[in-house]
């Protein structure tokens, strides 16, 4: 098995994190070539490229921001780039000390999302931007004319001046990175419907205190006792909605392929289960990351494997994808229960769950016979992870 697709493979390896930002800064800058092809097509916006290559040499911001994704996903479609694409951008990199000045006209509302900072309100009209000292001034044309500015105070921290368009999200550390809190009206379709049609919702202002208190504590205990998921899992979340059951008390989270460093979950009273849940979410970024390589492109979907996640037969893709976050639960809770016997049988019975999964998978994929290479290679170097 490739090295590279081995080292992807297990979050707790030590060069797992590097490896993927290596992965992941190689697809945004092919991104951006495409961008810079498409905006000299399209006769524009130079300055807005330059502030991200800027942005991608300087690392200010996470390679697993979901603006990127939404970039990618956009150009990868061969039309021309909405311009909330760009504006996320803009704000976003301008936010971050890159310096430019840009105009943009939107042609309908939108939301934006950058970094700590989520604008609630929507932006319609035309909208200019200026970037001096650090100090972004926004200019909104709507009916009336408003501005709000972004800048620096004098101790450095980030500061506020609005008038009703934008406020500071929430955050958690998970290892000295910063994670935002983001509302229900932030995250991707794709992960509200999911959330819904399993009668869970997601916060609307973000989560309560308490929700992010209990957030916190999981990040504290994920940095402790399985130290070496958190480089892994700091790069793979970026984002993250707190999530409500509706009909009981229930533990749930989800992602999207989609959007990458976006996930929701729910957020349990006991610290080590919700730090499951961001290994878990984290293991299927990293699933999409390693898919994205040259090396392990696709996998066979002619073939039906049991998913230990679904607790049904799913295509060979699927249950891999299963298999992998399985299999980073497994050594999570292992890492969990070395550095702290006394953390019981709570511990003990998700490991137990985790492995019975493991061993009905294994007897799936043996019994397969339509498997490609790439899956089989895979499901193995996992498998002898363990």
């Amino acid at each position: 098995m490739d090295s590279l697709v081995c080292v992807l493979a297990d979050l707790s390896h030590p060069q797992a994190a590097k490896m993927a930002k290596l992965v992941l800064r190689a697809r945004w800058r092919r991104a951006l070539s495409k961008l810079r092809a498409l905006q000299i097509a399209q006769g524009g916006q130079q300055a807005i490229c330059r502030m991200i290559d800027e942005c991608l040499v300087r690392d200010l911001f996470s390679v697993a921001h979901p603006v990127l994704t939404c970039l990618e996903f956009n150009l990868g479609k061969g039309a021309a780039l909405p311009s909330e694409v760009l504006l996320n951008f803009a704000i976003l990199a301008t936010l971050l000390g890159a310096k430019a000045e840009w105009s943009i006209t939107l042609e309908k509302k939108i939301n934006l999302i950058c970094d700590e900072y989520t604008f609630f309100e929507v932006i319609s009209g035309c909208s200019t931007a200026t970037n001096e000292e650090n100090v972004l001034v926004f200019f909104r044309f709507s009916g009336a004319i408003s501005r709000f500015s972004i800048g620096a105070k004098s101790s450095g921290e980030q500061d506020i001046l609005k008038d009703g368009l934008a406020f500071k999200a929430p955050t958690i550390m998970l290892g000295g990175v910063k994670a935002i809190i983001t509302p229900e009206k932030f995250l991707p379709e794709d992960i509200l419907e999911m959330s819904k049609s399993s009668d869970f919702v997601v916060s609307s202002d973000g989560g309560s205190q308490c929700s992010i208190n209990k957030l916190n504590s999981s990040a504290k205990v994920l940095g402790e006792s399985a130290s070496s998921f958190v480089p892994a899992v700091s790069i793979a979340l970026s984002h993250i909605g707190i999530l409500y059951d509706t009909s009981g008390h229930r533990i749930m989270s989800v992602s999207s392929a989609r959007h990458l460093g976006v996930a929701a979950l729910t957020v349990d009273c006991n610290p080590y289960l919700t730090g499951e849940l961001l290994v878990h979410e984290a293991s299927h970024q990293f699933f999409n990351i390693l898919s994205w390589t040259s090396r392990f492109e696709t996998v066979d979907d002619r073939e039906v494997v049991y998913s230990a996640l679904a607790g049904r037969m799913r295509p060979a893709s699927r249950a891999l994808l299963a298999y992998h976050a399985l299999v980073n639960i497994v050594l999570y809770y292992e890492g969990c229960l070395k550095f702290d016997s006394a953390s019981g049988c709570m511990c003990d019975s998700r490991l137990d769950l985790a492995y019975d999964g493991i061993a009905k998978m294994d007897s799936s994929f043996s019994s397969a016979n339509n498997l490609s290479r790439q899956t089989t290679e895979l499901w193995k170097a996992l498998r002898d992870v363990l």
